[in-house]
């Protein structure tokens, strides 16, 4: 993808934060995303904003998971 370094990984960043489909709170946007990361592909700042957002994703899963059938 992008070199960490200077405005590149700003960039890759960047993309991890407005290219992740975070309006699709499902086990598989989780699955693909935990897919990328294992791939060992992804720059370290493009990994650091792929991390995060999963990490929400998850959070809305749970809740979405302890309020259905209410």
């Amino acid at each position: 993808v992008l070199d960490e370094g200077g405005g590149e990984g700003l960039a890759a960043a960047a993309a991890g934060r407005q290219a992740f489909p975070a309006t699709f709170v499902e086990d598989e946007t989780l699955r693909l995303g935990e897919a990328c990361l294992a791939d060992g592909r992804a720059t370290p700042a493009l990994r650091r904003k792929l991390v995060d957002q999963l990490d929400d994703l998850r959070r809305a899963l749970a809740i979405r998971a302890a309020t259905d059938g209410r």
